[in-house]
């Protein structure tokens, strides 16, 4: 594989990262009666994270790259639902544009991600709209 390709899948491996601690912190964080249903929804979407981080990071190992340490800050300041979620889905369809670059060299292993993402996008788009 290229260095840029492997670029590319680092910068996306360091979007995980911040995915991960941006989830974690808004089940923390996240206010309103709406906090018992968003809370076990955001835990779930960082376990899927960290599962993913070791998935790309194993992938990334797999191709003769290092996976990154580097990790891409997501807001950590948001409290508000549906601040959270129209910023999560924001965030996940900028991931998958940068899957889309990323399928082409390797679709098999990169289709997985992306289904995930785009499903979370959408998600998390009908959720903000119903609050």
């Amino acid at each position: 594989m290229s260095p840029d390709f492997l670029d590319l899948m680092n910068k996306a491996l360091a979007d995980l990262y911040g995915g991960w601690h941006f989830y974690i912190r808004s089940a923390l964080m996240v206010e309103t009666p709406n906090r018992i249903v968003l809370r076990p929804f955001f835990k779930s979407y960082a376990l899927e994270n960290a599962n993913h981080i070791v998935e790309l990071g194993d992938l990334i190992m797999y191709l003769g790259g290092s996976p990154t340490p580097t990790i891409n800050a997501w807001r950590n300041d948001l409290r508000d639902p549906k601040h959270i979620l129209t910023y999560a889905a924001e965030r996940e369809s900028a991931m998958v544009k940068r899957y889309d670059v990323i399928a082409p060299e390797i679709p098999s292993l990169i289709h997985p991600f992306m289904k995930i993402t785009t499903g979370r996008t959408v998600h998390l788009k009908h959720s903000a709209a119903g609050i």
